[in-house]
């Protein structure tokens, strides 16, 4: 399962159709389709359906589209955390440096 994917779902959720979801997320109306297609086949669910000119999320896909705004949420979280480590110079902000040990020169902890 893609996040992109469930990105997409959660910005048809929210925007209610596929045109102002594809102007959201600055791609074609067919990339939307096909990428709702993808995620309603890997899934095994419908989770969109036409309904007249439009389309309507299934129950399965209003609940997916929470999740997805769970997700969402936490990538955030996750990545608000990682900016404070990285703005912050705190440890692991930057990556470690190792250094290789030198050979011993005796013969009792290596063989030299």
């Amino acid at each position: 399962m893609d996040f992109k994917r469930l990105r997409i779902l959660r910005e048809l959720a929210d925007r209610g159709t596929v045109g102002a979801t594809a102007e959201a997320m600055r791609v074609t109306p067919s990339a939307v389709s096909q990428q709702l297609k993808t995620l309603q086949d890997e899934l095994g669910v419908v989770l969109v359906e036409k309904s007249g000119r439009g389309v309507r999320l299934t129950e399965a896909g209003l609940a997916m589209a929470g999740a997805a705004a769970e997700v969402s949420t936490a990538m955030a979280r996750a990545e608000a955390t990682i900016d404070t480590y990285r703005s912050a110079g705190r440890p692991g902000s930057r990556r470690p440096s190792f250094r290789v040990p030198r050979k011993c020169s005796c013969r009792d902890c290596c063989t030299g």
